[in-house]
Parts: structure tokens; C-alpha cells; sequence
């Protein structure tokens, strides 16, 4: 490990423009931990399987567009962009995923979903390219659902292992949902940096019909 600490400290106590200061008290602590907030939109007519972190599987979709002086002219150059929502690899290995984050949107005759940061700043494939190579300990997650049929669902994290395929472990979020909550359109669930987050660790959730979930995660 590094001699420098790259991660802010939440044990600080001091003063900070003459006001004494508590890095331990939970309003301050959670305020400065890392933290990563992704917004998923499910356009479609149907429930949106959806990858949140996708492991190490590749999710490169290279997306090819000609262009023309005219409609029916010749083609006069070509674009190519990088775009990062493809699930096949998940897929081919047993996993039912039809959505994954990124940056941005992606439509085609299945599935119509749109992602973005919290942060503009901070993208999800910084994000997730940082996850991959400094695994990470979760503290807790927030998911904010505007359809309070997300929380009936189940989310579930595995370890992708490429010997064997590792049980998958079911997140039931009803259990952290509670009917006499005030705010009814979120939950949250503490982890203590009991979850780690990886290139191994492929969690997912389903995204229902016409909705959007947000997914808070602070980490350790």
C-alpha cells in the first residue's frame, strides 16, 4: 500500500473557521467519505435487468456511423465511437443482464435506458475503471426508487470467478423498507465495509417498467 493516505480521514476533531469540528459525528463524516451516486432511467414497457457494477466482463460496444453529403450521396467520412453498454459478455456466461451503467443513453428493440453521474465531474466509467483497479469497501447504499415496486425486488452480488460460477447473493430490499418510513421512496442499507467492491463483483437490480432508481454508494 501507498505511504500516502489517499482517502479523507473521518476521525479528524478540530475547528474549522473558529467552529469546532467533529469528523466522527454522522452528518460530517458521511459529507466527506467517497462516495458515488448513478441514475438509471427504464424507458421502456417492461422491467429493466441492470448491471450496477459489471465485474471484469468487457462491455465495449464499438458503434460505427457513416456520413454523406446527401441522403442518397456517397459517403464522404466515417465516425467511430467508443460506447460502454454491452451485456453479451454477461450474458454468454449465465447472467441475465440486459442493461449495465455508463455514460449515457441506449435504445434498441429490447431494452430503452438512460444513465448518468450525480457528479458531472465524476463519470461512471472513472468510476468503474477505479473500482476495478482499487477494490473498495462498501459502507452503505441509498436507493432512491420513484416506483416503490423497485423495493419488492431483489438485488444480487456475486463473485465472478472464471473457474467456476460462485452463488449468487440476494439482496431483499422489502426487508429494509418499512411501511410507516416518512420518506417512501428510498432505503437504505449499512454494509460497515463488510462488502467489497471489485473487478470480481458484479451486482445488479431490476430497474421496473417507466421508472428511475438512483443508487448512493459511500464507501469505507
Amino acid at each position: 500500500m501507498s505511504k500516502y493516505n489517499r482517502n479523507l480521514t473521518n476521525r479528524f476533531a478540530g475547528q474549522i473557521n473558529g467552529v469546532d469540528v467533529k469528523f466522527s459525528d454522522p452528518n460530517v463524516s458521511e459529507g466527506i467519505v467517497n462516495h458515488m451516486t448513478i441514475s438509471v432511467k427504464n424507458n421502456a414497457n417492461t422491467p429493466l435487468p441492470f448491471a450496477i457494477i459489471p465485474a471484469n466482463f468487457d462491455t465495449l460496444r464499438i458503434k460505427t456511423t457513416l456520413t454523406r453529403s446527401a441522403s442518397d450521396g456517397p459517403i464522404t467520412g466515417v465516425v467511430v465511437d467508443k460506447e460502454y453498454n454491452n451485456c453479451l459478455d454477461m450474458q454468454e456466461a449465465g447472467f441475465v443482464i440486459k442493461g449495465v451503467a455508463n455514460d449515457g443513453s441506449y435504445v434498441d428493440s429490447e431494452v430503452d435506458y438512460e444513465c448518468s453521474s450525480a457528479d458531472p465531474a465524476r463519470s461512471i466509467k472513472q468510476f468503474l475503471n477505479y473500482i476495478r483497479l482499487n477494490p473498495s469497501r462498501l459502507q452503505s447504499m441509498e436507493v432512491v426508487a420513484s416506483d416503490a415496486n423497485a423495493f419488492d425486488t431483489n438485488m444480487r452480488l456475486t463473485y465472478v470467478n472464471p473457474f467456476f460460477k460462485n452463488a449468487e447473493q440476494e439482496i431483499n430490499l422489502s426487508v429494509f423498507y418499512s411501511l410507516y418510513q416518512q420518506a417512501t421512496d428510498r432505503i437504505r442499507m449499512e454494509f460497515d465495509g463488510k462488502v467489497e467492491l471489485s473487478d470480481l463483483s458484479l451486482m445488479t437490480a431490476i430497474i421496473p417498467a417507466n421508472s428511475t432508481m438512483k443508487f448512493v454508494m459511500r464507501f469505507v
